[in-house]
């Protein structure tokens, strides 16, 4: 989402340099992100996204303008 900050845990990134995964390409990927309704978890819309070869878990922090990414795996495992 537009004018949006992304956040990664600390795990997403171990996912990114195991992986690894060109950054500059996947921060593509990441910006493609696109707020959907969800179930609350803990007070959190938590969102499950496929995006290209990647399932993203992710969840909008509208108050503050940013997207924070939790957990980052291959869609097809």
């Amino acid at each position: 989402m537009s004018g949006y900050r992304i956040f990664l845990s600390e795990e997403s990134w171990q996912f990114l340099e195991r992986e690894e995964v060109d950054r500059s390409t996947f921060a593509g990927v990441l910006r493609s992100l696109t707020f959907q309704e969800a179930n609350p978890v803990d007070g959190r819309m938590l969102t499950l996204q496929i995006v290209g070869d990647y399932a993203i878990t992710h969840f909008f922090d509208h108050a503050v303008k940013e997207i924070k990414v939790l957990h980052i795996e291959q869609a097809d495992g």
